[in-house]
Order: structure tokens, then C-alpha cells, then sequence
């Protein structure tokens, strides 16, 4: 993350009511904003079928925790479950989903995947404006969020493997987060 102001140097300018409007207009500009890079979050997969038997409830930390399994060249559709024997019905999915109460521990580790990250800068064009006196001034502040309108993928997405998972939210980091885009906000403010 990084945080920056600029100044834009004051500027001599001519002399009489001519000096006194262009100093207004070139002078007591500032830019200044925040980027903001990081790392997707990594979450893992889950499988809800309860391969382990465990009581619904009655533990719930091992519970969730249950983890699927990896079929390494395993494609689209990216899931599947298992039968009672811990046979695939689509051995060529990527993730596979172990029946309940199988007793088979899933082999995808955890914290495998991860969101698309962050990547974000916000902008502000600032003019200070003298006006009456020294005290007081007139403020322009022009701000622009998300400039350069990138959407940033950083919610987990659905992440649970079931026998009814819905492929077209699964792991669908674009059914994440709400698009907001790019937004300006325009301020006056009077200081006195």
C-alpha cells in the first residue's frame, strides 16, 4: 500500500489585478491518492457430504474442515461426488467430493486456492483558492475512485463440494463481489 501527496509549486506570475487572477488559477493545486496491491486471500475446498460420520453439530470445527479430493488432470465439470465405496460418478472431475460417512479423508491441502487479489488506486485533484483575507479559502476537491476501473476479485467464493453443488457458482469468482467501477465524487468546502 502506498500513500502520496504532491504539491505542484507555486508559481510567480506578472504583477497588478492580472497577478492577482492567475495566481488564483495557477497556484494551490495538490494530487495526491492510495494504491493498494496484494495477494488473493487462499481458502480451501470443502466437502459437505460429511465423509467422516461426524454427528452434524456435534463438532464443528472438523466438521467444516473436511477437505475434498484432488484428481490432478481432472477438468470440467470441476466436481463430483463418490458412491458409498469412494467410487467417482465422474472420475474426471477436478475436485471429488467423498460420500458421507466413507471414512475417506479428502487429499487437497488446505488454503490451495486463492481470490484474484487487489489491485486499486485512488486519486484526488485538489484547488486551494484564496478568497477574503489570509484565514480563509475556498477548497475544489475532485476525487476518483478506482481509476483505472479494475475489478477486484476478493471474496471467497462457494467453496463447499456437495452431491447437488451448483457448477455455476462453484469456485465462479465473478459471483463474488458486487461490481462497483469506477466513481468520482466532486466537493466544495469554505474554510474560515
Amino acid at each position: 500500500m502506498a500513500s502520496y501527496t504532491y504539491g505542484i509549486p507555486k508559481v510567480q506570475v506578472g504583477s497588478g489585478l492580472l497577478k492577482s487572477f492567475a495566481d488564483r488559477a495557477i497556484n494551490g493545486w495538490e494530487l495526491s491518492g492510495v494504491t493498494t496491491i496484494a495477494d488473493g486471500t487462499p481458502y480451501s475446498v470443502l466437502n459437505a457430504n460429511n465423509a467422516l460420520g461426524i454427528l452434524p453439530g456435534q463438532i464443528k470445527t472438523v466438521e467444516l474442515s473436511q477437505r475434498v479430493t484432488l484428481n490432478q488432470n481432472g477438468v470440467f465439470p470441476l466436481v463430483s461426488g463418490t458412491n458409498a465405496q469412494g467410487v467417482p460418478n465422474n472420475p474426471n472431475a477436478r475436485f471429488i467430493a467423498n460420500a458421507a460417512n466413507s471414512g475417506i479423508l479428502g487429499t487437497l491441502g488446505a488454503n490451495t486456492q486463492r481470490t484474484g487479489g487487489l489491485n486499486n488506486t485512488n486519486l484526488a485533484l485538489v484547488k486551494n483558492i484564496k478568497t477574503v483575507g489570509e484565514g480563509q479559502s475556498l477548497q475544489i476537491r475532485w476525487e476518483v475512485f478506482d481509476v483505472f476501473n479494475r475489478r477486484n476479485f476478493t471474496s471467497i467464493p462457494a467453496n463447499t463440494v456437495s452431491n447437488s453443488t451448483n457448477l455455476d457458482t462453484f469456485l465462479n469468482l465473478g459471483r463474488t463481489n458486487n461490481i462497483v467501477g469506477r466513481s468520482m465524487l466532486f466537493t466544495a468546502r469554505y474554510i474560515f
